[in-house]
């Protein structure tokens, strides 16, 4: 292997390394309109809603990924 190969996997294995998982508590509600609102309560302000539980799994994902990238204010 020559250096730059060594330097990619170095970088490679960082970013391995930095991946994490999480768990959460998701708080489930249905609306008058049958609507799926779920709320995230260890993550302020994190809220995400769809038509059907299906629709929500991803959605939750994505709502957590945002909420967790986003710099305090």
């Amino acid at each position: 292997m020559d250096w730059v190969e060594n330097r990619l996997l170095s970088i490679l294995r960082g970013y391995l390394q930095m991946e994490r998982k999480y768990q959460f508590i998701v708080l489930i509600e249905q609306d008058e309109d049958g609507m799926y609102i779920a709320s995230i309560p260890a993550l302020k302000g994190c809220h995400t809603q769809a038509r059907s539980i299906d629709e929500l799994w991803p959605s939750i994902r994505e709502a957590v990924d945002l909420c967790l990238n986003v710099p305090d204010s």
